[in-house]
């Protein structure tokens, strides 16, 4: 691989993926029967987090319709928000030809395809100045365009962008007329992140919506209960959650709901190796059981769960918390939030140490 293969490969998809096929393949379809976003009301906020299992696409427009599909069902059932898992925009690089290889390239020697891996900067950056205007006309125009079709608010998962030199992993949030509303850039980039020199920011902002104030933090950035409450001092009570991991990720999740007293919809992957559950997540006291979920698909597979929420709901919300020892002492994953304790019900995929 090297630079003149990748200009060869950017000239190609330049014609394979464009504005005119994602918006001819989208606007194709029928658009929406309904427009849940004409009323909105606190009380009754319906919030819908997908879980995708495909992560290789042929076309643009395979790809296109897939995430379409699962906004429809969501709006179908009544859906104002419609959140996406993270990295949803490089799903695209499985459209270039060579894309494993590409990938191979990328590693360090030695390095396994995985969200640790130890990534080669100066490839990188090689086929991000390549391939990112084709990857960011494929993320922006597909989720913009499903927005305007389905009338809906669309978490757009995240992208990567190159920007002044660096990469930037971002999540776009639209409206319903397809505009973007804001975004959120990456606050603590980690793993194959941090090897790539993926920008961060200090910056955790509310992005205004019909539905109100929405928070949004993704992947690893929620190992920060910082980032929660953040958000809720600025009067967020919704945060969007795209993720890529599994295993005790849904227990710390419900923890930043219940000590922060937020609701999160987590959007994921149920594929071999991110084998998670979309679901969405309440303080204990606002979910029927008592166990802070209060929606999550029950099984692997392509699909969408979607809740009806009572954001107006606040006799739930917990009092200030004490220090918790552990946290300050640096083991963020066994002390989950700075008062400590988990939910009243823990999964068995992880206990906390004693």
């Amino acid at each position: 691989m090297n630079r003149g293969m990748l200009s060869l490969l950017s000239f190609g998809m330049s014609f394979r993926v464009t504005p005119n096929r994602i918006l001819s393949c989208l606007e194709g379809t029928s658009a929406a029967s309904r427009r849940n976003l004409e009323f909105v009301t606190p009380e009754a906020v319906r919030v819908a987090a997908v879980q995708l299992e495909k992560l290789e696409y042929r076309t643009i427009q395979e790809y296109a319709l897939e995430m379409l599909s699962h906004a429809r069902a969501a709006v179908e059932q009544g859906a104002q928000l419609v959140v996406y898992p993270e990295y949803v925009g490089l799903l695209p690089m499985t459209l270039v030809p060579g894309w494993r290889g590409i990938l191979r390239w990328l590693l360090e020697e030695g390095e396994a395809p995985t969200l640790e891996a130890k990534i080669r900067t100066d490839r990188l950056r090689m086929v991000a100045e390549a391939l990112h205007d084709f990857l960011e006309e494929a993320y922006l125009d597909t989720f913009s365009t499903i927005a305007r079709l389905q009338h809906v608010c669309v978490v757009a998962g995240t992208g990567l962008f190159w920007e002044e030199e660096k990469l930037h992993h971002r999540s776009v949030v639209f409206g319903p007329d397809g505009e973007p509303l804001g975004s959120q850039d990456r606050v603590n980039p980690v793993g194959s992140e941090r090897w790539a020199g993926v920008a961060s920011t200090w910056e955790v902002e509310p992005v205004p919506t019909p539905l109100g104030p929405l928070g949004v933090v993704f992947g690893p950035d929620a190992y920060y209960f910082e980032c929660f409450q953040i958000l809720r001092e600025k009067q967020v009570k919704l945060v969007a959650v795209p993720s890529a991991r599994a295993g005790a990720f849904p227990d710390l999740l419900r923890c930043r709901a219940n000590g922060a007293g937020l609701f999160v919809a987590n959007a994921c992957y149920s594929t071999p190796g991110l084998d998670g559950r979309a679901g969405v997540y309440a303080p204990v006291g606002a979910t029927p059981h008592f166990d802070g979920v209060a929606a999550r698909a029950t099984e692997g597979g392509s699909q969408m769960v979607c809740q009806r929420l009572n954001l107006a709901k606040e006799d739930y919300i917990p009092p200030d918390s004490v220090p918790n020892p552990a946290f300050l002492a640096g083991d963020y994953l066994h002390s989950y939030r700075y008062g400590g304790g988990m939910p009243v019900v823990v999964s068995q995929e992880f206990q906390p140490e004693d």
